[in-house]
């Protein structure tokens, strides 16, 4: 039987409507500190922010092929992503070779 080890959540990606008003929620009411936010362009806007001493606990993203007023009229809020972090490269190769099969 196959497994392998996965040490911990690297950190949760966020899809947001409003990145201004995701913000305000993460930090002001959640209490979350803002590392870094990032206009990408043709790729919508991106933003990291973390619980304690890591760079980034959370990332939002807004959508890259719907305008702010689109999105909230489509509900696009999701879980974009959960990035988790094994231990050793033996480990990651291990995860590929289960997870293919």
């Amino acid at each position: 039987m196959g497994g392998f080890n996965i040490s911990r959540v690297g950190h949760v990606g966020v899809q947001v409507t409003d990145m201004d008003r995701s913000l305000d929620f993460y930090c002001n009411t959640l209490g979350l500190t803002l590392t870094g936010r990032w206009p990408r362009g043709e790729m919508g806007d991106m933003a990291f922010l973390r619980f304690g001493e890591m760079h980034h606990d959370i990332v939002l993203f807004t959508h890259p092929d719907h305008p702010q007023s689109d999105n909230r009229r489509i509900g696009y809020n999701a879980l974009q992503h959960i990035a988790m972090e094994i231990d050793t490269r033996d480990e990651w190769l291990k995860a590929l070779y289960d997870l293919k099969k």
